[in-house]
Formats: structure tokens, C-alpha cells, sequence
């Protein structure tokens, strides 16, 4: 038993059961205060339900989000604020993209111990119904609390890859110094 196993625990995993607890976090934490703020537990549940039921709308929405504004880093409102929005954004989008992957690892796993299901060695097979009934599923949350239109689940892949696109532009925009000429 080395330094990357802690009680048969490896440390990629309490890495990521720890980057877990910490989105979770955020996302109650940022739930209750915009609750607070109103004095009515109605975000609180909003909030909650779309982060936890309806998560391609919020995949849908972030991405939206990011490119509509298209600038992450507004240095005009300084630099502390600028990193907080930064942040915010950021944290927003990627743990609405966290949730989509926990519910198709969730429903993957459920599939895998089925009946219906080939036993774990059937990766393929699993991961299909598990995208399958992924999206049965959000279609019909998103029938029953009238959010939107059907085809939101499937517009939030799409949504998300553009939102990427926008996020990565900017890095190419970075100038990167040439030292070989300096060394001349």
C-alpha cells in the first residue's frame, strides 16, 4: 500500500468525491442565499430542481450564457471582481456539464445492474440505454414543468460545444514570446 492508495481508496477518486462535494456546495450554497436575498423558499427550489432534474435546460442556459456575453474577463470592474464573475461563469457552466455526466454515470450504473442489461462488460450496450432513457427522462421533466421545448436536451449538446468554442477563441488571441530570438 503506497502513497496512491489511502485505505484501498485511490486518490484520483477522493480528488474527485472531493471536486463532487465541492460543486454541490456552490450550488446549495448559491441556492439558499438567492433565497435569503428574496425571503421566499421558491429559488431555493427552482434553483435546486433545475440544477438536480432539469439539467440540460441548465446546460442549455449556461452555455447560452457564455455566448451571449462572450467576454469572461472584464478587468473594467477590476481585478477581484472580474476574477469573481470569472468564476461564477465558469463554475456555473461546468457544473451544469458535471450534472449531465453524473446522471448518465447514475443511470449507466442502474442499467448495468438490471436484468435487461449484459452484466458491466457490456460498455457499449449500457452506455447507449443509459443515453437513451438520459433523454427520455429530461424530456419528460421538461413536459411536466413546461420549460421549454422537447428538443432542449438535444439543443444543449450543440449549446455547450459553441459555449466551448467561445471560451477557447480567446486563447488564441494570447501572444506567446519568442525566446530562441532572444537568445541570439
Amino acid at each position: 500500500m503506497g502513497f496512491e492508495n489511502i485505505k484501498g481508496i485511490s486518490i484520483k477518486s477522493y480528488l474527485f468525491y472531493g471536486f463532487l462535494i465541492y460543486i454541490f456546495f456552490f450550488i446549495i450554497f448559491g441556492a439558499i442565499v438567492e433565497s435569503v436575498q428574496t425571503k421566499s423558499p421558491q429559488p431555493l427550489v427552482d434553483k435546486l430542481g433545475s440544477k438536480f432534474l432539469m439539467v440540460t435546460n441548465d446546460l442549455s442556459e449556461q452555455s447560452k450564457n457564455i455566448i451571449s456575453t462572450n467576454v469572461i474577463w472584464d478587468s473594467s470592474k477590476g481585478v477581484f471582481n472580474a476574477f469573481l464573475s470569472a468564476f461564477k461563469v465558469l463554475s456555473s457552466f461546468f457544473s451544469a456539464f458535471i450534472m449531465v455526466f453524473l446522471w448518465i454515470k447514475l443511470l449507466k450504473l442502474i442499467i448495468e445492474h438490471s436484468p435487461l442489461s449484459g452484466g458491466k462488460d457490456n460498455f457499449f450496450t449500457n452506455t447507449l440505454w443509459a443515453l437513451i432513457l438520459f433523454f427520455v427522462l429530461q424530456i419528460i421533466f421538461i413536459l411536466l414543468y413546461q420549460k421549454g421545448s422537447i428538443l432542449v436536451p438535444f439543443l444543449a449538446f450543440s449549446d455547450f460545444v459553441r459555449a466551448l468554442v467561445h471560451l477557447i477563441m480567446p486563447l488564441s488571441n494570447i501572444e506567446i514570446p519568442d525566446f530562441k530570438s532572444n537568445l541570439t
